[in-house]
């Protein structure tokens, strides 16, 4: 069987994400996505729990678990590289200031190239992106669709064991 730890703490940080981006969202909507503002906080949590997640479902899927999902969500949620340049940002700024790798943002149907670091945060199509490639949006409808079948197994875990008050809630707070 599969490791309960690496399923659970997946599922916390999968609801995590949700969570998250739902502030993150409802920020937006109240200050912008202006830097000096709390938004740049909760894009920061967010990340956080973006990274969490995704660490956590790299041992699932060295178990073979939802293999299909999570390379799904691993192609869509690529995260690493903007978390880092948001943790380290001091170390890019000033006199001996490290060189940030830019992210080609381009729109495929335009002749315009647009390169950009991870600090910045673009809206397109009423979508945001943090570092110019995490799409909020679609990340939370990923986690939404990993969320539910990886629930199932816990679940299955604890009716197997006669212990169904340890089953995570079917609770995702999104959109």
């Amino acid at each position: 069987m599969e490791s309960l730890v690496d399923i659970e703490q997946s599922l916390y940080w999968l609801q995590s994400i949700c969570y998250q981006g739902k502030r993150l969202l409802d920020s937006y909507q109240i200050n912008g996505y202006l830097t000096h503002t709390i938004t740049r906080m909760e894009e920061h949590f967010f990340l956080v729990a973006c990274q969490k997640a995704t660490r956590w479902i790299n041992k699932l899927q060295a178990q073979n678990i939802l293999s299909e999902e999570i390379r799904i969500f691993k192609e869509k949620v690529s995260v690493k590289l903007v978390r880092d340049k948001r943790e380290h940002d001091d170390e890019y700024q000033g006199t001996n200031a490290k060189d940030e790798k830019l992210s080609d943002v381009s729109n495929p149907n335009s002749e315009l190239t647009i390169k950009v670091g991870q600090s910045i945060t673009m809206k397109r199509n009423s979508r945001y992106y943090i570092g110019g490639t995490l799409d909020v949006h679609t990340t939370m409808e990923i986690v939404n669709q990993l969320f539910k079948p990886l629930k199932e197994i816990q679940h299955a875990y604890w009716e197997k064991r006669g212990a169904p008050h340890f089953k995570i809630p079917d609770v995702l707070i999104s959109k």
